[in-house]
């Protein structure tokens, strides 16, 4: 497993729900991609960042403590809340490339756990990152990088 970088084709090919039973070794999947993850230096991974076309997000705004790793299967913000705000982000698969892009400081999402168990959760806060993490990923399940949002580029007026 490894994280594939931009050009790279599969990052926009369009992601597939994922279901129950559909793959054999789901969980150990997702440890495998929250290992690589936390190789990687990242807080969120979605699975088109390792060529793998479903719609799969692990994130952890606060590693290594695995005590904070979310698994978002199926994700879909159902609502955004409070004003979008910048948010300083990179990206795994852009090395290199940071930059402020509009995020809402608040989101509800609906999604299955890795046991299949059907939530919706709101989840806030810029400071833990959780939310503009969630949506960073979310995007990729959406075929959106960073590079196909509104950038503000650094040391400009926001």
């Amino acid at each position: 497993m490894k994280i594939l970088i931009y050009p790279h084709t599969d990052l926009l090919k369009e992601t597939e729900p994922l279901g129950p039973g559909q793959v054999t070794n789901l969980k150990e999947k997702i440890r495998e991609m929250f290992n690589l993850m936390y190789a990687s230096n990242g807080v969120g991974l979605a699975a088109p960042q390792i060529g793998w076309s479903v719609k799969l997000v692990v994130v952890n705004p606060r590693p290594p403590k695995r005590k904070g790793e979310i698994v978002l299967i199926n994700p879909e913000i159902v609502a955004g809340h409070g004003t979008p705000i910048d948010s300083y982000e990179g990206c795994l698969s852009l090395p290199g490339i940071n930059c402020f892009v509009k995020r809402y400081p608040a989101v509800s999402v609906k999604y299955y756990n890795e046991n299949f168990e059907e939530y919706t959760t709101k989840f806030e806060g810029f400071k833990s990152e959780t939310a503009k993490v969630i949506q960073h990923e979310i995007d990729h399940l959406n075929s959106i990088l960073l590079i196909h949002r509104k950038m503000i580029p650094l040391g400009e007026d926001r």
